[in-house]
């Protein structure tokens, strides 16, 4: 039997990393979906977490509304939203 590849997504802990987070993959989610390889297991720790859960909530939706979503998201967050 053929092996599928897989694409996963490993999102780190770390307050603000989660608005950087939304900047690459609203970079990234694009051109993965080009390729085939939209992210199929999403994990995360902290704002990792918080991140992948947006994107696992929008999993049916197109890269560009992901990553508007998570940049609306994260451009709205305060530190005190997180903490």
């Amino acid at each position: 039997m053929a092996r599928r590849e897989t694409t996963g997504l490993v999102l780190a802990a770390g307050g603000a990393r989660g608005a950087y987070q939304a900047g690459v993959l609203a970079e990234l989610l694009p051109v993965l979906a080009v390729d085939g390889a939209t992210p199929e297991v999403i994990t995360g720790t902290s704002v990792g977490a918080l991140t992948g859960v947006l994107l696992a909530a929008t999993a049916h939706e197109t890269p560009q509304h992901q990553a508007e979503t998570l940049l609306g998201h994260w451009s709205t967050t305060s530190r005190s939203d997180v903490l």
